[in-house]
């Protein structure tokens, strides 16, 4: 854990850091505690970070992952991104780092000097970290039942990978303007409810009974599974309170009765996006962020 947090040191945001947004969330399956995560958007002059810390449960154990992705701005091109998780075992770290029309990918187990594998990618003009997806995107202009393509940087596997996104329907709850989207980028697509500002407010995918969703306080969010607080302060820089969003001053604002009261898509919607490229626009990019 020590070198992950190492790793991830290395780029974090400066003192002086503007924080946009910051959110605890819960993860549910079935209607069981699963899992949380935690996610801060900072500024620091010309660029703006995303960093997030995910724990889950996994058989008797808990697993982790941690994210940090850094764009430029104000158009958001990627810049770099480190990624660690201990999901498959002993710790790996995937760390990209981008140049014009290139991006270098690193891939480092625990205790190791060198990475064991390293590759250069190269980059299609228009590719975005998949971080930055819904913050790009100019969801308020999407047309209902139309199908969107996008290519994005997966900073977890540390590959480009194409993916679809369409909107069910934009929607009011609490006074809050909400997208109901579907993104499909690994053919198993999830439902996603995404804030006027490009904030993700909870997600699900109805073939396994996955829920994601915004809580108020991090008690909420973690219950009883380990909450690391030294690793967080180094991640975070500080011990994330969870408040900088649009929806925690919206008192009657409860996320999962607002996923649980929208209809879920239909099978067509839920198809794999194989196919669905012939005949898609591509993906609108919101110019005011």
């Amino acid at each position: 854990m020590r070198i992950i947090l190492l790793v991830l040191a290395m780029a974090v945001p400066t003192a002086s850091a503007e924080v946009l947004f910051e959110a605890f969330y819960k993860i549910e399956q079935g209607g069981q505690h699963m899992g949380y995560m935690v996610q801060r958007v900072a500024r620091d002059g010309n660029k703006r970070t995303i960093t997030s810390y995910m724990r889950v449960r996994q058989g008797e154990g808990e697993v982790y992952q941690t994210s940090r992705s850094i764009s430029r701005e104000p158009s958001l091109s990627p810049l770099e991104s480190v990624h660690s998780t201990n999901t498959y075992g002993t710790p790996l770290h995937t760390k990209a780092k981008f140049s014009k029309n290139k991006v270098n990918v690193r891939y480092t187990r625990a205790g190791a000097k060198k990475p064991f594998k390293t590759e250069t990618i190269k980059l299609a003009p228009g590719v975005i970290a998949n971080s930055f997806l819904y913050q790009q995107c100019d969801c308020a202009n999407l047309k209902p039942a139309t199908d969107y393509w996008y290519t994005a940087f997966m900073e977890d596997r540390g590959q480009v990978t194409t993916g679809i996104l369409s909107k069910v329907e934009t929607f009011e709850n609490s006074g809050l303007t909400l997208h109901h989207l579907i993104n499909d980028y690994s053919g198993v697509p999830s439902e996603v409810f995404v804030g006027g500002d490009g904030h993700v407010v909870a997600a699900r995918n109805p073939g396994n009974g996955l829920i994601v969703y915004w809580v108020r306080t991090k008690d909420q969010a973690v219950g009883s599974m380990a909450y690391p607080t030294n690793e967080f302060t180094q991640i975070f820089g500080e011990l994330p309170e969870g408040k900088k969003n649009p929806w925690f001053a919206v008192r009657n604002f409860d996320a999962k009765t607002m996923v649980e009261s929208r209809p879920k898509a239909s099978p067509r919607k839920l198809s794999s996006a194989e196919g669905k490229l012939k005949g898609s626009k591509p993906l609108p990019v919101r110019r005011k962020r």
